[in-house]
């Protein structure tokens, strides 16, 4: 294994030392550049702190509060799709990558933790077989053979197929905005409860991974109680004044909600794109759904 590669990767509270341990360029569908990482545990409380690499409580995954505070930590993470042609072409093997990594400045865009999605984030195992004589036999083997390691995956670890999981875009977006997001249960999306000027509501975004589409819905508290008819009309009256989303009446519950959507190109910037229609849904909802809901119910 070739000497680790000392890098500065800045962080939004200043830079940490880490060492690049190995670079990986695979290229079946579509290139990307992996990296594993190893920074000491304070600079591990750090990134967990400043959510960097994208380590948002929700996209974070399980266990990453019970990382032993003397250990080291080792982070495999992957180039932010939008970098990666740039820089096979100027740094085309791995050891290449890893030298420039370790020359260019802290104001570089290479070494920005939000460059960099981290999909798994490790400790070894501290464990003395000879003092535990009963352990389990494949248990003795990894460590007669290697060593055991153990932490939590991200949301941005799924096995994907040519791009970074737009469900984990969509978590990052939502986590740094809400509170009581609740994951779908059936489905890749989220759910939360809002408050707005005059009404409060429950909004509920889907990801089709299969064609990178997200789909906002904000479904209205209440029932409306006046004829079907009105409330077609007056949905149609606001529809046509819009040029984003749509009104809609489930026939079946008698319920009103707000429909949004975006379909994403491959290789995009997903996060932003996803906070503006997000942003831009619950604006119109907060804006429209007393307009809508005045005299309809009883």
């Amino acid at each position: 294994m070739p000497e680790p590669t000392p890098v500065a990767f800045a962080l939004p509270s200043g830079p940490i030392d880490a060492r690049v341990l190995d670079v990986a360029i695979a290229d079946a569908d579509a290139a990307e550049i992996v990296i594993h990482l190893e920074i000491d545990a304070p600079a591990h409380r750090r990134v967990l702190d400043d959510r960097a690499f994208h380590l948002g409580p929700i996209t974070g995954g399980a266990g990453r509060d019970e990382f032993d505070d003397a250990g080291p930590v080792r982070i495999e993470a992957r180039l932010d799709d939008r970098f990666v042609a740039g820089l096979i072409e100027v740094a085309g093997t791995p050891a290449s990558l890893a030298q420039l990594l370790g020359v260019i400045g802290t104001d570089s865009v290479l070494v920005s933790e939000r460059s960099w999605h981290a999909l798994s984030v490790t400790q070894e195992v501290a464990f003395d077989p000879d003092a535990e004589p009963d352990a389990d036999a494949s248990l003795v083997d990894a460590f007669e053979h290697g060593t055991l390691r153990e932490g939590y995956r991200t949301m941005w670890g799924a096995d994907t197929t040519g791009g970074l999981p737009l469900v984990a875009s969509l978590a990052e977006v939502i986590e740094s905005r809400f509170e009581g997001i609740e994951p779908l249960p059936d489905e890749p999306g989220f759910r939360w409860r809002l408050s707005g000027a005059d009404t409060s509501w429950t909004c509920m975004v889907l990801v089709d991974e299969a064609v990178s589409c997200c789909v906002v819905y904000s479904f209205l508290d209440g029932q409306p109680t006046a004829d079907p008819s009105v409330l077609h009309h007056r949905l149609t009256d606001l529809n046509t004044a819009l040029r984003f989303g749509a009104w809609q009446l489930d026939e079946r519950t008698g319920s009103i909600r707000f429909r949004s959507s975006i379909e994403l190109p491959v290789r995009t910037d997903a996060t932003a794109l996803l906070g503006r229609l997000i942003e831009r849904h619950l604006d119109i909802v907060d804006e429209y759904a007393a307009l809508l809901l005045a005299d309809l119910h009883t």
